[in-house]
């Protein structure tokens, strides 16, 4: 009765490069951000999976810019999941037509045009010519900004900047401060932020009580974006004042800037003009928090090579960003050949003004110029930083841009002229329009839509089901968001950074990145397992003395209906050779071998009902399994109509068997289960009867990652089976490269030592070679495996389970260090729960689990048992009876590890290795300790309060004797006795619990 949490994985190397940018959209605000930085931050704070060498993470409230594949239209959708693995393919960077790039694995795909189509094209079959997918139109964005709310922006700061600031205008409206500062009008941030005050918003904000001051409440308008554009253009930010430089010439944008100054910050914002030399002006603006806000919270950069787009200019209205656009185009663009022509040295402030014209549907090109050096008038030389031009077609903002390459579509791969020419059009021989389409290779797109409509209205054949589709796609396209560029260039490239990363989007495979946006393929499949909170529903049915129906539904990522029938109709399917992880499968056959119990014992088939997400089919399928091919039958397969989960299977099987209660029944191995997997809830009817195990704790433990064998841990005829099987080239490579912990030069010393060519094929080894190297690996000294392959439950999440599972009054519980038993890793952890409902009487309970599965059977050759057996519980303060604990005592083991070594093929018990042994036996003693001191203190209390009750039974003949010898009241006397008698106990409480936790001398060193 185990879980059914399977599904079909599969990953595949596609992914972008560490430094490529993305447009995502992160708690509804859109960002330009490094794919890498912002996948490894998500990693780190939200932890990760690993399946086949890839960690993936579950990320929320983070959508992309997809396009619908129907309608062309593009919009933001919610990314599941991120994805980074290490690169192991070759790197490409794409370069279209008007300079857009960006740099993929190999294998990751792009979209790309042809007869007709948009598919996805791996990176590395793409040649020169080829058209990919582009946003051509620009997108009405939602959730603008409106304002800057610095009382939320600065929270965010830290403290050595919040320290400096200073509120003003509000001290007033506060009581209980020092009369200094209501008396200069001035209030530390800090204060506000240590006492959990609200900031009002006609509250001004000054650095350092300085002469400046900022409103915290800015408004986002039309001149402080074109302040923002003369910033990005002409600004330098200083730590106490900001600076604009314009030509002597340009008057009208140095008036403009300091009108924009004035709009947006008051009357009172000080600046001045500066007359640098005969032809320029510098605009200087006196304001420190104005810098501040500039540098640490719009994050604007400070000088011409690192300035950057903000994120507020891709929050706010699509007017607003041409604002932003048109005075950055004045303060460094000029118009010339009919484009606009800026140019920076900053790559980051380049790549964003990119997205914002193409979130803006404005065309572009760019060009790249490297570092060069310039000879000027009199001699001078100088050397010019890299640059990057951008070129945007027409002479303003809102020109046609008819001369743009997004502005046109390709004949042949877009298919338009395969339906000309089907239609054939009776205007066909009179209009010029239709003699350019068989001579040319590109036409408008303005022209082909009504071309088309001509073309369809006049035309001459008939319009049969194919034609009609493939008119409605390239209208579809023609009148959607998106466009197509040319390849201009495909290299390989290098990379500084190991990883490649990916997103998952569901129902769309696609995000936007690149140095220019590109739809870019998000090719990690999302038929991984889906991190999903485990929920189980477990039923069994007797349906006579010896016979029951039982059932298992979970909500899981489902099965996709291909895998059904082998995952649960062929014996040993998916089973993996070398796979190190630790894994919860116990028996090695699981499901499968269950359906051909049932089959064996009843002739019946079982019935699978899975889904695979939200809106998908839900398939039922009725399966036996062939035993003479060990191959399954399917005997029903159709669409389930009735109820059912989002996402999940369902298992039913009929099977021989008899029902009972006790310690080895189905009854005690769900509840363990349940001990052993916190983070999952259990749902357990028996005819009827319904028992609920919570969860404990809401979220997945971290899960195992998957390492490479340890030499030490594989065995002859393993190694054997490894050499046959693997990649490598080479016998030395086949050692390095499958092995963890031998290196390169370690592989060459044991090949050396076992007189072994290293450069021989591991295939072609003798039998005596390849023992004499498995030999000395055994005797090589390496270094331990990586521990990160196991998952532990957890001390306190143990220790929760164990009181609220089995309702006990004391727990104590430790997880231990991971360890290493013959080149296995494993990690070992126990929780002893005392009291409460456990049987005071008997010997204890001892919960046995490997990897997160109880061991209910064969507990006498278990090394869980024989640890328990070997410790001294009389020095714990245990009552023991041949050599087992008694009393109400309830003592819970789990082994962690990537092998867990049995010791028969049914798997219910752990082979005693010595280093197992020990662990456990150590981790059983630290808890046993514990439980010692709570024990002596339990029992101190019980004789204080006997020695409490008899004094209080002679406390009032006492009193009545006091009184009489001293002439108080018999009253007062009694009182002040009952006080220093309440007080003695508690001082001899607290002092002998210390005392408690001494070890005494006859306890075991451990």
């Amino acid at each position: 009765m185990k879980a059914l949490m399977i599904a079909v994985k599969e990953m595949v190397d596609n992914s972008v490069e560490y430094s490529e940018p993305v447009l995502i959209k992160d708690k509804g605000e859109i960002k330009l951000v490094q794919i890498g930085e912002f996948i490894d931050k998500t990693i780190v704070k939200n932890g990760h999976k690993i399946e086949d060498g890839v960690e993936s993470s579950k990320i929320n409230n983070c959508e992309v810019l997809v396009y619908d594949d129907k309608t062309f239209k593009m919009s933001f959708k919610p990314a599941s999941k991120v994805h980074r693995h290490k690169l192991r393919d070759k790197l490409f960077e794409i370069e279209t037509v008007g300079g857009r790039k960006v740099t993929t694995t190999g294998s990751h795909s792009v979209f790309t045009l042809k007869d007709g189509k948009i598919s996805s094209f791996p990176v590395k079959n793409l040649k020169i010519g080829n058209y990919i997918i582009v946003p051509r139109k620009g997108i009405e964005l939602n959730n603008i900004k409106n304002i800057i709310d610095l009382r939320e922006e600065i929270k965010r700061l830290p403290k050595n900047i919040k320290e400096k600031l200073v509120l003003h205008g509000i001290a007033n409206k506060f009581n209980n401060i020092p009369r200094d500062w209501k008396r200069f009008d001035y209030i530390p941030y800090l204060y506000f932020e240590e006492n959990k005050l609200e900031i009002p918003e006609e509250t001004l904000l000054s650095v350092n009580k300085g002469r400046s001051k900022i409103p915290v409440i800015i408004k986002v308008t039309k001149d402080f974006m074109k302040l923002l554009g003369y910033y990005a253009a002409e600004g330098t930010c200083y730590d106490k004042w900001i600076t604009f430089s314009f030509g002597s010439h340009e008057k009208e944008l140095i008036e403009d800037t300091e009108k924009c100054l004035i709009n947006v910050f008051g009357e009172n914002i000080n600046f001045n003009r500066i007359f640098a030399h005969p032809t320029a002006i510098t605009v200087k603006v006196y304001s420190e928090p104005l810098s501040l806000i500039f540098k640490h919270i719009l994050k604007t950069g400070s000088k011409s090579y690192n300035k950057n787009v903000p994120s507020l200019v891709f929050n706010v209205s699509n007017n607003l960003q041409k604002e932003f656009l048109s005075a950055y185009i004045a303060g460094d663009g000029y118009v010339r050949h009919g484009k606009i022509t800026v140019a920076t040295v900053s790559k980051e402030l380049s790549v964003g003004l990119q997205y914002i014209l193409s979130l803006n549907g404005i065309a572009y090109s760019i060009l790249k110029k490297d570092i060069c050096e310039r000879e000027f008038p009199g001699g001078y030389k100088s050397k010019c930083r890299e640059s990057y031009y951008l070129y945007i077609y027409g002479k303003t903002l809102s020109d046609n841009q008819y001369n743009s390459p997004l502005s046109r579509i390709p004949l042949d791969e877009s298919g338009f002229r395969e339906i000309l020419l089907q239609l054939n059009p009776l205007i066909s021989y009179n209009n010029p329009h239709y003699a350019n389409y068989k001579r040319y290779k590109h036409f408008t797109i303005d022209g082909a839509i009504s071309d088309l409509d001509e073309a369809i209205e006049y035309r001459r054949n008939g319009v049969g089901l194919k034609l009609k589709k493939n008119i409605s796609l390239f209208k579809s396209l023609l009148l959607g968001d998106i466009g197509v560029l040319q390849i201009k260039n495909i290299k390989e490239v290098e990379s500084e950074h190991s990883f490649v990363y990916d997103f998952s989007v569901p129902g769309s495979e696609k995000f936007v990145g690149g140095r220019g946006a590109i739809f870019l393929h998000n090719s990690l499949d999302a038929c991984q397992e889906s991190g999903i909170l485990p929920e189980l529903t477990i039923k069994i049915k007797e349906l006579s003395d010896d016979r029951a129906r039982v059932s298992v539904e979970d909500n899981g990522p489902g099965i996709v209906k291909e895998q059904i029938p082998r995952v649960f109709g062929k014996l040993l399917y998916g089973s993996k050779f070398y796979n190190m992880r630790q894994g919860r499968g116990q028996q090695g056959i699981g499901v499968s071998a269950a359906l051909l119990y049932s089959q064996l014992t009843t002739g019946k088939p079982a019935i699978v009902i899975s889904r695979t997400a939200k809106g998908k089919t839900a398939h039922e399928m009725h399966i036996r399994i062939n035993t003479s091919k060990n191959e399954p039958e399917v005997i029903k397969d159709e669409k389930y109509e009735g109820n059912f989960n989002d996402h999940g299977t369902y298992v039913e099987m009929e099977m021989e068997g008899k029902y009972r209660k006790g310690d080895r029944s189905v009854d005690e191995f769900i509840k363990q289960t349940a001990i052993a997997n916190p983070f999952a809830k259990f749902v357990y009817h028996v005819n009827g009867e319904k028992t609920t195990y919570s969860r404990i704790v809401e979220e997945l433990p971290k899960p195992p990652k998957q390492i490479k064998p340890h030499p030490q841990g594989v065995e002859m005829g393993v190694f054997e089976k490894m050499t046959k099987m693997t990649k490598a080239r080479s016998i030395a490579g086949f050692l390095s490269a499958d092995f963890t912990r031998v290196s390169p030069g370690t592989a060459r010393e044991i090949l050396k030592l076992s007189k072994v060519n290293p450069n021989m094929k591991s295939e072609n080894l003798t039998r005596e070679e390849m023992e004499k190297v498995w030999r000395n690996l055994q005797k090589a000294k390496l270094m331990k495996p990586p521990m990160d392959c196991l998952s532990p439950i957890g001390e306190s999440v143990l220790e929760k389970a164990v009181k609220k599972d089995l309702k006990v009054e004391y727990t104590a519980g430790i997880t231990r260090s991971p360890d290493v038993y013959r080149g296995m890793p494993f990690q070992i952890e126990v929780c002893i729960g005392y009291g409460g409902n456990l049987n005071p009487a008997g010997t204890a309970q001892v919960m046995r689990f490997a990897n997160r599965v109880p061991l209910l059977y064969q507990s006498s050759s278990c090394a869980i048992t024989k640890a328990v057996q070997d410790i001294a519980w009389k020095s714990y303060h245990v009552e023991h009876s041949n050599n087992n604990p008694t009393g109400p005592l309830v003592i819970i083991v789990h082994m962690a590890s990537v092998w867990i070594p049995y010791t028969s093929e049914s798997k219910e018990a752990i082979d005693p290795y010595d280093e197992i042994e020990k662990e456990i036996k150590l981790a059983i003693q630290d808890c046993a300790r514990k439980l010692k001191s709570y024990l002596a203190g339990k029992h101190r209390r019980l004789l204080e309060g006997k020695r409490k009750g008899l004094f209080e039974k002679y406390l009032p003949e006492i009193a009545n004797n006091l009184s009489l010898l001293s002439g108080e009241k018999d009253a007062d006397i009694r009182k002040y006795l009952e006080k220093l008698l309440s007080k003695g106990v508690i001082e001899e409480s607290e002092n002998g619990e210390s005392e408690g936790e001494i070890e005494s001398a006859g306890e075991e060193s451990s």
